[in-house]
């Protein structure tokens, strides 16, 4: 046998599971609703899972509709909050491509954006981090490329659940988002 197939020859037992799987499962979004002190009730979520979360779907063996997942829907429920229906859950954001294709990658943030705020969402909430990342630095771009304004928060989900678990949005780290999530806080009344 060669050193190579020695180094690839699968060994373990270990079954890798998304964070996203973990949090959504139906015990953990029990325990999550039991532990909610303050309700996000009122917020309008865009849930966005990004292209690459649950596509290929035997690739990446995550169980959920690959066309219209729910999992990350299902746990905004859980904390009192709203997801909005919209069509843009998993289009890529281009953020592999913000570099060599930036002027591609600020159209894919355009329209994301674009169908969030038409979908009446207060914010998106993003699983993948390059995808969160990407959305919220590049909305200056965008909105100066395209003449716009969505000034739209871009948290992760998980920050999310902290709020609703009663932690302080600056623990969360609220104010370092790129665009300020203030007008959002002031909804659910922590600002």
């Amino acid at each position: 046998s060669s050193a190579a197939s020695d180094v690839y020859k699968r060994q373990g037992k270990v079954k890798l599971r998304y964070y996203l799987d973990i949090f959504s499962n139906p015990e953990t979004l029990s325990e999550i609703e039991k532990k909610v002190k303050k309700s996000l009730k009122g917020l309008k979520v865009a849930c966005y899972y990004g292209c690459l979360f649950v596509k290929p779907p035997k690739i990446v063996n995550f169980v959920d509709d690959p066309e219209d997942p729910q999992s990350m829907d299902n746990i905004i429920r859980a904390l009192g909050a709203e997801p909005v229906q919209w069509p843009y859950k998993t289009e890529c954001c281009g953020a592999s491509l913000g570099v060599t294709l930036e002027d591609h990658c600020t159209k894919l943030c355009n329209d994301i954006l674009g169908f969030a705020r038409d979908s009446g969402a207060d914010c998106i909430v993003a699983a993948c981090p390059l995808c969160q990342a990407n959305l919220d630095m590049r909305q200056v771009t965008v909105e100066k490329k395209y003449g716009v304004s969505y000034r739209m928060p871009i948290p992760f989900f998980t920050q999310l659940i902290g709020l609703a678990l009663g932690l302080d949005p600056k623990t969360l780290g609220f104010p370092k988002l790129f665009v300020d999530p203030v007008g959002m806080l002031k909804k659910v009344g922590v600002a």
